[in-house]
């Protein structure tokens, strides 16, 4: 854990570093940003092949086709964010590697280097290959077709996933990570994230220390680790379980569990719907149905067994962490009861008033 929270400290550092050169007062007057270095309005890659080191500002549109170029350290927009209308479209081509401060970012085609966004820009990733994106501040849109070797969203940043390839997500920090499909062929690694997961294959080792978790779906090929998160499992499937610690020394795990039956050590546990229970027990076996109807299987072990060398660590729950478990009827049982409620309502003898 002390390595965890060293971490913190830096990305606290850090945060404030950053806020600090994404919003500089100097360039507060629109006369004094530095001039871009390529003239505004359209441009065509081909016919323009662009060089390294070269940049757009506001009222600017580049488009890369098939068979374009731009060169390395290319910059969109002024880290001020005070640009306007600054547009990147790449279908094709190849970009080495580009930043872009408060713009849109299209990413449908070619080969890029590597992309970062900054300071409220908007990026979509539906086709071609980034080796490299990151993010501060900004939203970005993954979807079918993209393939990405390395994403990495920092402070202030939403990242919205529902399909692709991405190899490894390592040290993001300060963020939302919205996940309803796609494939992470690596670990992903993050500090003060809040997942929202409905879909996606994980095929790496999913670690997130502080911030929240809610799963409603995906499957997870490795265990997931968390360490003081708040955690609310509804559905998904968990191949190799779960390894929860249960305190970063900022906050407390809380493991909310919601399923439609639940057992320890294959004994059935009578719990009420809708009323969260609070299992103490450890060193057992934590199985039953999640609320999306997969089958699933928590080993609480109580005894951390660090990891040696380049092993996998084990399942652990934490006796410190708190696990709740909370009964959520069958969809069928609900509309059954609904259905009876309705028709109880309908069918119930109405009471007249004779007249006096």
């Amino acid at each position: 854990m002390q390595i965890k929270e060293s971490q913190l400290a830096f990305w606290c550092v850090f945060n404030v570093l950053a806020t600090v050169v994404a919003f500089p007062t100097i360039y507060a007057d629109q006369e004094l940003l530095p001039p871009p270095t390529l003239p505004a309005g359209v441009i065509n890659s081909p016919p323009t092949l662009i060089g390294a080191n070269e940049s757009i500002g506001s009222n600017t549109t580049l488009n890369v086709f098939d068979g374009g170029y731009v060169g390395s350290s290319f910059v969109a927009g002024h880290f001020s964010g005070l640009s306007t209308d600054v547009e990147v479209n790449v279908s094709g081509g190849t970009m080495e590697g580009f930043t872009v401060y408060g713009g849109v970012v299209n990413v449908s085609g070619g080969s890029v280097g590597g992309l970062t966004c900054w300071n409220g820009c908007s990026a979509s990733v539906s086709g071609g290959t980034v080796s490299g994106l990151g993010s501060n501040f900004s939203t970005i849109n993954i979807g079918d077709g993209a393939s990405i070797g390395r994403a990495t969203f920092g402070q202030g940043s939403v990242a919205n996933i529902s399909g692709g390839i991405i190899g490894e997500i390592p040290s993001s920090a300060y963020s939302t990570l919205n996940i309803s499909g796609g494939v992470f062929s690596g670990a992903i690694d993050t500090e003060i994230v809040d997942y929202n997961i409905s879909g996606g294959v994980f095929e790496g080792i999913v670690y997130a220390f502080l911030g929240s978790v809610d799963i409603s779906g995906g499957v997870f090929g490795e265990r997931f680790i968390a360490t003081g998160n708040t955690m609310n499992i509804r559905g998904g499937e968990f191949t190799e379980g779960l390894s929860v610690h249960g305190s970063s020394g900022v906050s407390d795990s809380n493991v909310n569990i919601f399923g439609t039956e639940f057992f320890l050590d294959g004994v059935p546990l009578d719990l009420t719907s809708w009323l969260p229970t609070t299992i103490a027990e450890r060193d057992v076996l934590l199985s039953g149905i999640l609320a999306d109807g997969s089958p699933f299987e928590f080993n609480l072990v109580s005894t951390f067994t660090p990891p040696v060398g380049g092993s996998v660590i084990d399942e652990y729950f934490s006796p410190d962490a708190v696990l709740t478990l909370t009964l959520v009827p069958e969809p069928c049982a609900s509309m059954l009861v609904s259905l009876l409620a309705i028709g109880g309502f309908l069918t119930a003898p109405r009471r007249t008033t004779s007249p006096s």
